[in-house]
């Protein structure tokens, strides 16, 4: 079972040398680390620890690892 909740979220930017993130419009997945005082993403130009664009099945899939449920590594198309 999934939750929403909305809270602000400190944007961690990491570049190496002139490549940066440039995240888009649109669906993301993310894992954001609890601190104290907040929720951090942290990204750089290798995604850091955020997905573009999920596919349900990508996203049903963290689900279940997450969940306790089955958490193999799938090939992804």
């Amino acid at each position: 079972m999934s939750q929403p909740f909305e809270t602000d979220v400190v944007l961690e930017v990491q570049c190496f040398g002139p490549w940066c993130p440039q995240p888009q419009p649109g669906e993301m997945l993310g894992f954001l680390r609890q601190t104290d005082h907040s929720y951090v993403l942290h990204t750089n130009a290798c995604g850091g620890f955020l997905f573009g664009r999920p596919t349900q099945e990508q996203v049903e899939q963290v689900k279940d690892c997450l969940g306790g449920r089955s958490c193999e590594a799938r090939k992804l198309p």
